[in-house]
């Protein structure tokens, strides 16, 4: 098979990238209204049935069109921990679960999607360790609520193969508090197993500003992207321990998709032959 033939299975459609944008940023006003709903409403059943709409259609107009989800979700107090590869990340998991998230404090700050985040509940935090550790008062407050807390725990964004060591202060949790590891992983570009030099376009790493990111993303025709939500365990007295048996799960999640991916490509290539 030739180079070009391999390199065409990935091009991307300037058309479908627009569309994707504009579905974008229309549901992103839909957001604010949304938020406001939230803010009055928040525990309102139908408020969090508009929040996963909402996702869902910035996920598909983002390219995203298949999602795969294993394991079982947990979605009442319970601190959950996933890593991180892109702004895609939160929608795809706030469209399977209604969880208050946690971000860095600069996006307080971004035209629109701060004041939507603010108004969804979000937990912000500076980028430190006493950043961190001044945020879990809120954290905490939140799980005893009964609600599912997330964060992203490399405190950065990856490629999507490198899972960075998780932040241990994020887990000083009380020591019955459930964690959960989820495991994020973009396994086909337009069909196909994605390779590693498509994936630097999947990522949002550095300064790569959003729409131009959102741009390649849209770009082509289909995404898929497989979740998998790992088996909870109780916090315990360890925050070290917490973070690497979560790290631990996560990247076992990643090497897990990956390898089911290629077996799933192989043998339906062998089949067509």
């Amino acid at each position: 098979m030739s180079s070009k033939s391999s390199v065409l299975r990935f091009k991307q459609n300037r058309v479908f990238a627009l569309l994707g944008i504009g579905g974008v940023g229309l549901l992103l006003l839909l957001g604010g209204v949304i938020g406001g709903i939230s803010f009055l409403f928040p525990s309102c059943s139908f408020v969090v049935l508009l929040k996963k709409i909402l996702y869902k259609g910035i996920r598909r107009c983002a390219g995203v069109h298949k999602v795969v989800v294993r394991g079982s979700i947990c979605k009442e107090g319970v601190f959950a921990v996933s890593n991180h590869i892109s702004y895609l990340d939160i929608v795809l998991l706030g469209e399977q679960a209604p969880y208050v998230f946690i971000a860095k404090e600069e996006v307080k700050n971004w035209p629109l999607v701060g004041w939507i985040a603010k108004k969804f509940g979000t937990i912000f935090i500076k980028r430190t360790l006493r950043g961190i550790h001044n945020g879990q008062t809120r954290i905490k407050k939140t799980i005893q609520q009964n609600k599912a807390v997330l964060v992203f725990a490399e405190g950065t964004t990856g490629n999507g193969i490198v899972t960075e060591p998780f932040y241990h202060a994020f887990f000083e949790l009380h020591p019955e508090v459930k964690i959960q590891p989820i495991s994020i992983c973009y396994t086909e570009v337009n069909g196909f197993p994605a390779l590693s030099w498509v994936r630097r376009y999947l990522s949002w790493i550095g300064n790569v500003a959003l729409f131009p990111h959102l741009f390649k993303c849209g770009g082509w025709r289909s995404l898929t992207v497989v979740i998998i939500f790992h088996p909870p365990f109780t916090a315990g007295s360890s925050r070290k321990l917490s973070a690497a048996r979560s790290v631990s799960s996560v990247r076992a999640g990643i090497s897990q998709s990956l390898k089911m991916q290629d077996f799933l490509f192989l043998n339906s290539l062998s089949k067509a032959l």
